[in-house]
């Protein structure tokens, strides 16, 4: 079953065809597919004339990821529909008989797949370089069949219709194999995967300032609700605590302000997460009298700087199809501690939903007390695109579930 995101039921999608399709693509397709609903997007554009430039915004009914086939973009048009050759134009017909004019929809799948490569280039790979993978779009008319030659600008190769609802596990994958341009490539590697993934939907977080000078106004945006302080004072009696929270609910936030207390009590304090750019930000948000027991990473910059420490090679071999990062580094970490004294009187543990099973261990070794020492995980399941394997945390006997914050939306803390 393909991951829906936004992260809900197909049966809360609002327009029918769209939901139709919806189900079909996430049932369909396998558990490591994406399936992006509503997608939008935008960019600058440049005038005919001049140089200037202008912002073009669109919206991808649905776009497709998946390391096996690559990225498709899927444009739906529902209802009753007719072409009109002598104008070039689509109409859809209203129950009443009136046609109402829309927008060509092959046009539409070309401009949004132009986009959203365009933004992933941008984002996450080098100016020179390819995506990694065969991108293209189609479009399904989930109420309709059709007679007749297509529209310029159309191939059957690409047209779905409502006999294909049914059979949108191999359909989806046979239209994305057409555009592959490169068929003989080797299978993405797990580097490739991420950064078409982060480059989809990339890591958006406002973060509190947590520097005790901060302003009035920055404050008051931060501040806590009565209820969370009351439930983050409840939770520091328990050493060793899971926290679970959606989107906006405020877990990044808690999680440095745990993280901060175990520091400011004299602890020697670890907080960890899976986002570079994360623990980069956290990193200079920390409060100069935190910095002397607060260190900061993310996992494998973690485990790099601790080879390092004990002289032990840390090498990412140049055909690493993912393997490194998921297993070898987290085994490197594991030797690395042996040769090191270092060790950490608490630990805060962020994305915890991103880390794979085998890397808590290590984690757990780096505790004064392994594996019974002081230990906060914060996690959201929902959120998990990295690991392919089933969520497995470490022993927490306190679970908290946290409420989402009122008037905080999106991937927000």
């Amino acid at each position: 079953m393909a991951k829906l995101i936004p992260h809900l039921d197909t049966l809360g999608i609002q327009n029918k065809p769209e939901r139709d399709v919806a189900d079909g693509l996430v049932k369909g397709l396998g558990n490591d597919s994406l399936v992006f609903h509503s997608y939008p997007w935008l960019r600058p554009e440049r005038h005919d004339r001049g140089q200037e430039q202008f912002l073009v915004e669109g919206e991808a009914d649905f776009a497709i990821f998946s390391p096996d086939f690559g990225l498709l973009v899927l444009e739906v048009k529902g209802g009753s529909l007719h072409y009109d050759p002598a104008t070039h134009r689509w109409f859809r017909r209203t129950e009443k008989g009136k046609d109402i004019p829309i927008r060509d929809p092959f046009q539409q799948g070309q401009k949004n797949i132009h986009a959203l490569v365009d933004q992933i280039q941008k984002r996450q790979f080098r100016s020179n370089e390819r995506l990694p993978c065969a991108f293209g779009f189609a479009v399904i008319f989930p109420d309709c069949e059709y007679t007749g030659d297509l529209p310029p600008g159309a191939d059957t190769s690409i047209l779905l219709t409502s006999k294909d609802l049914a059979f949108l596990d191999r359909r989806i994958p046979e239209i994305a194999k057409k555009w592959n341009r490169n068929p003989n490539r080797n299978r993405l590697t797990r580097t490739e995967i991420d950064k078409i993934v982060e480059g989809l939907s990339p890591t958006f977080r406002l973060l509190p300032i947590l520097s005790r000078q901060v302003s009035s106004q920055e404050d008051a945006l931060v501040r806590l609700t009565d209820r969370q302080q009351e439930a983050l004072e409840g939770l520091y009696a328990n050493p060793r605590v899971l926290v679970l929270g959606t989107a906006g609910s405020g877990k990044t936030m808690l999680a440095m302000a745990r993280a901060q207390r175990f520091a400011e009590e004299g602890k020697k304090t670890l907080f960890l997460c899976y986002n570079k750019g994360l623990a980069d930000w956290l990193a200079a948000l920390v409060p100069d009298d935190a910095r002397r027991n607060f260190s900061i990473y993310h996992f494998h910059k973690l485990c790099s700087e601790w080879c390092w420490m004990a002289g032990i090679p840390f090498h990412v071999p140049a055909d690493d199809d993912g393997a490194f990062w998921r297993d070898d580094a987290a085994d490197l970490l594991d030797r690395a501690i042996d040769r090191n004294s270092t060790r950490f009187d608490a630990i805060v543990v962020d994305e915890a939903q991103d880390f794979y099973p085998d890397w808590w261990m290590p984690i757990e070794l780096m505790n004064t007390r392994a594996e019974d020492g002081q230990l906060y995980v914060f996690c959201d399941p929902a959120q998990n695109l990295f690991v392919d394997t089933d969520l497995v945390l470490p022993e927490l006997p306190v679970r908290y579930s946290l409420p989402r914050i009122a008037g905080i939306h999106g991937a927000l803390l």
